[in-house]
């Protein structure tokens, strides 16, 4: 059974969020680098491999399951709900 390549996942998933790949990406390095953080630190305190950190950072491979997003989330102390837009689970909201 093929794993999901950001997480590990062992499960398959039949989602393809709509979100922005390079959007996310370009958001959990710059939280990173605020926090001051090194990739392998926070995959260390994720529980994710460095490479798996390194694909969201770099925006490649599948979109992140939201249990990978909820370790990432929790290690970088922001809104697990703002990375489940960002990457497309839940969708954006409209200015009225």
């Amino acid at each position: 059974m093929k794993g999901c390549s950001y997480c590990g996942d062992h499960l398959t998933h039949d989602h393809q969020p709509e979100g922005d790949e390079k959007e996310l990406a370009a958001y959990l390095k710059t939280t990173r680098q605020r926090a001051g953080l090194s990739i392998e630190e926070v995959a260390a305190r994720s529980g994710y491999p460095e490479q798996t950190i390194t694909n969201l950072e770099a925006g490649t491979g599948e979109p992140p399951t939201p249990r990978c997003l909820y370790c990432i989330a929790e290690v970088l102390d922001v809104k697990y709900l703002t990375l489940l837009t960002k990457v497309g689970y839940v969708a954006k909201r409209r200015k009225a």
